[in-house]
């Protein structure tokens, strides 16, 4: 090796720089119920947990679909959170009133790149779904079971009550004799 003029190396240098060469682009892993852990509830916000393969950046609300249905349709998407360099957290407002499924996707748009600049492969569709359940119960009737007659001499009469949804902790003292 030599200069312009002529001078030859005579010395050689070991460099301490040590490069990585990333190709591998980055992969949704999954798409989990965060806040409530089960599938059904009545909050009024509910938390999807965002798994993706490696660090990547760049994720925001505008990357992904909310799909809901009958009274769930009009939820929207409040926040986006990173929970670490691999997950992130989609927080949904829920309908009040409403009841339907609501399912989060990731689009398959550009934007999220790991360190080295490699773009997301593809979006997600799958993952977990949480059933809202935001409206009240109400009492639909309440007949005369046994007997069903309405004059009786009977010393016990006994009231079906027929609720809108399944109830629980019904007892004798949410009744009132008038």
């Amino acid at each position: 090796i030599q200069d312009g003029d002529g001078n030859a190396l005579t010395s050689t240098h070991i460099g301490n720089h040590i490069y990585q060469i990333d190709k591998v682009q980055p992969r949704t892993l999954s798409i989990r119920r965060q806040n409530p852990l089960s599938e059904s509830t009545n909050l009024a916000a509910v938390v999807y947990r965002v798994t993706f393969s490696e660090p990547v950046y760049n994720v925001s609300a505008a990357n992904f679909y909310l799909y809901g249905t009958e009274g769930q349709n009009s939820a929207a998407i409040q926040d986006v959170q990173y929970a670490s360099s691999t997950e992130v957290d989609v927080t949904v407002n829920t309908v009040a009133g409403g009841d339907g499924h609501l399912r989060l996707y990731l689009h398959a748009v550009g934007g999220i790149i790991d360190e080295a600049g490699n773009g997301l492969v593809g979006g997600y569709y799958g993952g977990e779904s949480f059933y809202v359940d935001r409206s009240l119960p109400a009492v639909l009737s309440i007949l005369r079971n046994n007997p069903t007659e309405e004059i009786v001499q009977e010393t016990s009469l006994t009231f079906r009550v027929n609720f809108s949804e399944d109830v629980s902790n019904v007892s004798l003292s949410n009744f009132a004799l008038t």
